[in-house]
């Protein structure tokens, strides 16, 4: 997969993706981002407690996991730690969840990630927080909403 700067996502992006080498790992994350319900500050919220996903290459094999940090591993053991830098809402699909660039400030293992400094989040489909009202009757809830997203990781060329 090759990458494409996202037009809802500007500025000083383009430069920071610029000095980067776009990783030969585009991935397609499939799963669900998860949601609590809890109280704060007196009233009810829908808590984000982060994904749960696979990674997929291109054929839809299992190439590893996508969880809460953001953390993702791939099946060799090397894993990311990401940071955001910046976000933008999808400006194709209102109900789906953000586009991110973000920065790797962490890592661990030797591997296909073990050099990756950027990660881009694009076509982004679902995953915004239910829209069922929280409320004092589903308090603790957990609910399961499902994406899909395609990650690139970046390494210095």
């Amino acid at each position: 997969m090759h990458w494409k700067k996202p037009l809802e996502i500007t500025g000083d992006t383009e430069n920071l993706i610029s000095k980067q080498a776009n990783f030969p790992c585009g991935v397609i994350i499939s799963k669900s981002i998860v949601y609590q319900c809890t109280k704060k500050e007196d009233k009810f919220v829908w808590e984000f407690k982060g994904p749960e996903a696979y990674l997929l290459d291109s054929t839809g094999k299992k190439t590893g996991m996508h969880s809460v940090g953001p953390v993702w591993e791939y099946m060799d053991g090397s894993k990311v730690v990401g940071n955001v830098l910046k976000r933008a809402p999808n400006a194709k699909n209102a109900d789906a969840i953000h586009l991110l660039l973000l920065e790797v400030k962490a890592r661990k293992g030797k591997g296909k990630f073990s050099k990756v400094t950027r990660i881009q989040c694009v076509n982004t489909m679902g995953g915004k927080e239910p829209a069922a009202k929280p409320e004092a009757s589903n308090e603790g809830q957990i609910v399961w909403v499902p994406y899909t997203a395609t990650y690139h990781f970046y390494a210095p060329k």
